[in-house]
């Protein structure tokens, strides 16, 4: 069923854009252009503002910036081209601010530098590409993530030592490609979770090499998704062992729907001292969300199971008798209704508005509903851009 995103959710964020600016980065300049590069953008930037960067001259690449201040910087037009020196680093932000970073890709050979340390706000994380790693393995890691207990991922795509390391942190990722490189290379570890909370939608995580797929230590970590989504570790065809998820202390809890692949075959998927289960972990995930044009919404569940979806502006969990719900409790609406097919999966498209502004943040979480049993399942947040 298709829905139209909620007008009252829009109108509520309409109203808090009014005092906010819009600075316009362009390499090229020219008129209406504020700045040249990034950094000197964010510098003048305040809480609240959006920044616009322009794919600029051909050839030409952005920069990276250091910001504790609640700012949306997004790219414009395309992929817009970053170079991985200086780190992208957003620490300290303030309780009650929100950082998003959407639409930009590395140089061809390089890892994305992106530190997110001692923020009391939210930060997202978006439409963000590192294609293949240089000659050498990346010896960092890509995303870093510490001592922030509200961090949201979508479609990010990166490698490294690990891809993305969470640190005393609580994070959602969602669409999130980590570990291989675009053309098939083996790339590292994926993901690496220390004193953590982590929950994970529809993952493609895979390492090609004989390092794991998933490293958790003392961390909570769930993974939901359909049968597309994967986690793996070595390389059946080249001989190369592996094992998707090593884990010492904590929990891991898998949906039987998602891919774990050892090489060999016969190899255990997970190992250490973690407390493993296997059971339905309902999730969801979303394509783009460009303005003018439908974003197709998914959702996992068991099968035959009924699917509400709940779209809201993101927010810290809030404990429910049903789960956490992840959303901000008033605006909410309901976004599509469905049931599970016999792969455990629901999909829908949701027209969005071409009025709708970019560098909106919404998230959208599943209730499922079966035999009498209603549960809240894991969110996804996006950016409309």
């Amino acid at each position: 069923m298709n829905r139209v995103l909620a007008p009252w959710v829009v109108g509520s964020l309409l109203a808090s854009l009014s005092a906010q600016r819009t600075w316009i980065v362009d390499s090229m300049g020219g008129p209406g252009v504020d700045f040249t590069d990034l950094p000197a953008a964010v510098g003048a930037a305040s809480a609240g503002d959006r920044i616009e960067v322009r794919p600029g001259a051909p050839g030409l690449v952005y920069t990276g910036f250091t910001t504790n201040r609640g700012l949306t910087v997004l790219g414009i037009g395309g992929a817009i081209q970053l170079l991985p020196s200086p780190t992208i680093t957003v620490s300290g932000l303030p309780a009650g601010e929100q950082f998003r970073l959407a639409g930009f890709t590395t140089l061809r050979g390089h890892e994305l530098r992106i530190a997110v340390t001692a923020c009391a706000g939210q930060v997202h994380l978006e439409n963000l590409h590192a294609l293949e790693p240089g000659f050498f393995m990346p010896p960092t890691p890509s995303v870093l993530i510490a001592d922030s207990p509200l961090v949201t991922m979508r479609d990010v795509e990166t490698f490294g030592s690990p891809a993305v390391r969470i640190e005393r942190s609580r994070a959602v990722l969602a669409n999130c490609r980590l570990g291989l490189s675009s053309i098939g290379l083996g790339a590292g570890t994926g993901l690496e979770a220390i004193d953590a909370t982590v929950s994970i939608s529809e993952p493609i995580f895979r390492t090609g090499i004989t390092v794991p797929a998933i490293v958790g230590t003392r961390s909570a970590i769930r993974i939901g998704g359909s049968t597309a989504g994967l986690v793996a570790a070595g390389d059946a065809q080249w001989g190369v062992p592996g094992t998707p998820i090593i884990a010492n202390g904590g929990t891991i809890t898998v949906d039987p729907n998602v891919q774990l692949q050892a090489s060999p075959s016969s190899a255990p998927a997970i190992t250490g001292t973690a407390t493993v289960v296997f059971a339905p972990e309902p999730a969801t995930w979303t394509s783009a969300a460009h303005p003018g044009q439908a974003m197709t919404v998914q959702a996992s569940a068991p099968i035959g199971a009924a699917v509400v979806g709940i779209l809201g502006l993101p927010a810290a969990p809030f404990a429910l008798p049903i789960g956490e719900l992840e959303l901000q409790m008033a605006p909410l609406a309901t976004w599509f209704v469905g049931t599970t097919g016999a792969n455990g999966a629901f999909s829908g498209s949701v027209p969005l508005t071409t009025t709708l502004p970019r560098g909106l943040a919404f998230a959208v979480q599943p209730a499922v509903a079966l035999a009498g049993n209603i549960r809240l399942g894991m969110p996804c947040t996006f950016v409309t851009h």
